[in-house]
């Protein structure tokens, strides 16, 4: 059963992992160079024509790689369901674990080790050239927004429903993507205001653990399903 509480977490987990500090701060570039223009062009009306029509592919390659990892979260969760209440509470305690990493609390060298999808600087690219970006992107993802991702995929898992599983990771999806698509399609505009939003990042992070670790307290205790409850009733 899909359930509207943890459809609006996955949601919030999207768009904190969009402004995480690591990645905000690059995006209108990695725009740019995925769509192989250069914002310093002086013909502006066709970079951002480029842009729009890129941003759109990239970030439909990432949703659907996020929905097909849900869908395999939910899938091999649901091979344990006997053992549901123990998976609750391991799950729960990895959340809190990616919480504390979130709030470099904790700092583990290997979890900021990733694989890196470099756009090409120039030549020839194939039309769907931004999608398989998209696809890699998902796939190799930023280390400072993968404990955010971690834990929707936990929490797509102890749904122990592929196609529940796969709605979460679009849920998240879509959290990610409505940023995006702002700021490819107001390219210029956005860089203004994510210059503003730069120097307060650092509250947006240690929002997101607190986040993720109550999360993963609500999960770890059983009290989620209460939590559910309640606004089944409302």
């Amino acid at each position: 059963m899909v359930d509207q509480l943890n459809l609006l977490i996955a949601f919030t987990g999207g768009l904190v992992s969009f402004f995480s500090p690591c990645v905000v701060v690059l995006v209108p570039i990695f725009l740019a160079n995925i769509a192989g223009v250069n914002l310093r062009t002086d013909d502006l009306a066709q970079a951002q024509k480029q842009i729009r029509r890129s941003t759109w592919l990239f970030v439909i390659g990432f949703t659907i790689t996020f929905a097909i990892f849900g869908s395999i979260s939910g899938l091999l969760a649901a091979q344990f369901v006997q053992f549901e209440k123990y998976f609750s509470v391991i799950a729960g305690a990895l959340i809190i674990f990616f919480g504390l990493v979130i709030a470099d609390l904790i700092k583990i060298s290997w979890l900021y080790k990733t694989f890196r999808v470099e756009p090409k600087p120039s030549g020839d690219r194939s039309r769907l050239y931004p999608l398989l970006i998209g696809v890699g992107f998902a796939a190799g993802w930023t280390p400072c927004v993968g404990p955010v991702l971690a834990a929707i995929l936990l929490l797509a898992g102890e749904s122990g429903s592929a196609s529940v599983g796969a709605i979460y990771l679009l849920a998240y999806s879509l959290g990610l993507m409505l940023p995006f698509v702002l700021v490819g399609t107001f390219i210029e505009r956005s860089r203004k205001v994510i210059s503003g939003l730069t120097p307060h990042l650092g509250w947006i992070k240690y929002f997101s653990a607190a986040v993720v670790i109550g999360l993963g307290i609500l999960l770890m205790s059983g009290n989620l399903g209460r939590i559910l409850s309640y606004f089944y009733f409302l």
